[in-house]
Formats: structure tokens, sequence, C-alpha cells
């Protein structure tokens, strides 16, 4: 073999080398680049169902409040009607 061809050779040996550590080096970030956006959206996702679950607390309150107030208006209306009757009768 004569020296050029085995310079070829080298030069092209340490070319597949640093080529294969690049690959190595991109597939590494590209897998930690994954792992990253995955926990941001588990994060996302964990910050949104809260959010829900606070506004279905907060709807939940609301509808009880005004069952509370219907069952406090019909019972104050079912007080003064029976109220009305007994004057009714007594005068």
């Amino acid at each position: 073999m004569s020296s050029e061809a085995f310079d070829h050779e080298a030069r092209l040996a340490r070319i597949e080398t640093k080529m294969d550590a690049l690959h190595t080096r991109i597939d590494e970030v590209v897998v930690t680049q994954l792992k990253d956006q995955g926990k941001r959206m588990r994060d996302l996702e964990s910050e949104v169902r809260d959010l829900r679950e606070d506004r279905a607390r907060e709807e939940g309150k609301k509808a009880g409040s005004k069952a509370v107030l219907v069952g406090i208006f019909a019972g104050v209306s079912a007080a003064s009607s029976a109220l009305g009757a007994i004057i009714t009768r007594l005068f």
C-alpha cells in the first residue's frame, strides 16, 4: 500500500470515528430533550388538572349556595303563607 492510500484510510477512519461520536452525541441530546419535554408536559397536565378541580369545586360551591338560597326562600315563603292563613282565620 502506498503512503498516500494509508493516509487516506487513516483519515477516513478518523472521520468515521468522529461521525460515530457525533451520532452518539446527537442521540443523547435528542433523548435528553424528549425527557425534558415529557417533564414539562407532565407539569402542564398536572397544572391543568388542578385548575379543572378548582373550577369544579367553585362551581359546586356556587350551585350549593344557590340551592341553599332557594331552600331558604321556599321556607320563608311557606312560613309567610302559613302565617297569612293563620291571620286570615283569626280575623
